[in-house]
Formats: C-alpha cells, sequence, structure tokens
C-alpha cells in the first residue's frame, strides 16, 4: 500500500470555508468547516489513487508545483487561514 502525506488548510471565506491541498493542488468548498475538509479529502484521495494505478503521479506532481497558486482572498488572509492539518492518503 502506497501512502501520501497532504496538508489540509481550512480558509473562511466570507459565509463559506475553502479546504485547500498545496501539494496537489486542488481545493473545495463547503458551508462549514467539515464539508468543505471531507470534500477535499475524498477528491485528494480519490486522485492519489487514481494516480498510483495510472502510475502519473510524479508527472502530475512536477506540473503541480510548476503550476502552483494560493487561493485569491481579498480579506486579510492571516484572519482568514482557519487552521491547517497533515492527512494520510492511501492507494
Amino acid at each position: 500500500m502506497e501512502t501520501l502525506d497532504v496538508t489540509v488548510e481550512i480558509w473562511r471565506i466570507g459565509d463559506h470555508f475553502m479546504a485547500f491541498c498545496p501539494e496537489l493542488c486542488f481545493a473545495t468548498k463547503g458551508a462549514t468547516e467539515d464539508a468543505a475538509k471531507k470534500s477535499l479529502v475524498e477528491l485528494c484521495q480519490k486522485q492519489y489513487k487514481k494516480f498510483v494505478e495510472e502510475g502519473s503521479l510524479k508527472t502530475y506532481l512536477e506540473e503541480a508545483v510548476k503550476d502552483m497558486w494560493r487561493p485569491s482572498i481579498s480579506i486579510d488572509t492571516t484572519k482568514s487561514l482557519i487552521k491547517v492539518e497533515k492527512v494520510t492518503l492511501t492507494a
């Protein structure tokens, strides 16, 4: 079984929450912190498993780093970042 540790950042943006994984450049949103995080972890898990099965993880990560972006937030980001957690994906 292969694993990958990734970061989950939870942001408050207006009246909703956004979860962002900087290592994979994926983001989701939800009405609550938990909903945003759950959606992101499910997305990351599904994509990680697909990358491993296809043997494309290394190529994707190289491209993701090259094209890295950060969430565009028009308010003070130091007050918008709610929490940062580590999650382990498995394939």
